[in-house]
């Protein structure tokens, strides 16, 4: 499968709507996401989930809880949601979408360790994507977009620096490059942390 993508491009690295969602909506969909069949995962599954992780003592792999359609199940019930979501962010901000990969809810408990999870690119790096990542509660416990793009080779902890920090905001969105290293830290204040990631490919619409 070729890769696409006709989206930010290198100027635009990440986009952030600090008000994507209101609190109706916010609620509105919080009726939804209870409902969702969610399960124990051990880790992030950094070797799968991406090109692979970047290990180290600087991070830290553990518990958190997901609700995940496997490839191909569009009867999951979080796909009509997180679609709708998607096509909501592509008309307000001006994007076609192209493709829609996957789409996944992160429920990440309280820890005291500091360390984030292990750093990774999504989807093996098989697309070419971007990620949009949707708060869903106010929290702490932020994700980092690292200055490492993927490219094939192995890569140690020494090699990463932070580019960009996210903070939960519940309602906020952040689409951002999905060539780039990324991990989220567990909340270290708040019970939990709540998020929604897609990742698909767009592209901009001229004018």
């Amino acid at each position: 499968d070729q890769p696409r993508s006709r989206g930010l491009g290198d100027v635009y690295k990440r986009q952030i709507d600090d008000n994507f969602l209101s609190p109706d909506d916010l609620n509105k969909l919080a009726d939804s996401i209870v409902l969702l069949p969610f399960e124990l995962c051990p880790s992030i599954g950094a070797a799968d989930d991406g090109v692979l992780g970047i290990k180290g003592s600087n991070f830290l792999d553990r518990l958190i809880v997901v609700s995940e359609p496997n490839p191909g199940e569009d009867s999951h019930p979080l796909m009509p949601i997180a679609k709708d979501l998607v096509n909501l962010f592509c008309k307000k901000h001006g994007f076609n979408l192209l493709d829609f990969y996957r789409t996944r809810v992160n429920l990440t408990p309280l820890s005291k360790d500091p360390r984030p999870l292990i750093p990774h690119v999504d989807l093996r790096n098989k697309y070419k994507h971007y990620i949009l990542l949707l708060f869903l509660n106010d929290s702490d416990g932020d994700t980092i977009m690292y200055d490492l793009k993927v490219d094939g080779d192995i890569h140690a902890q020494e090699d990463l620096s932070v580019l960009k920090r996210f903070s939960p905001k519940a309602g906020r969105a952040v689409l951002f490059d999905g060539d780039y290293f990324h991990a989220w830290e567990h909340p270290q204040i708040h019970d939990f942390r709540l998020s929604l990631i897609a990742n698909i490919s767009v592209e901009k619409i001229d004018g």
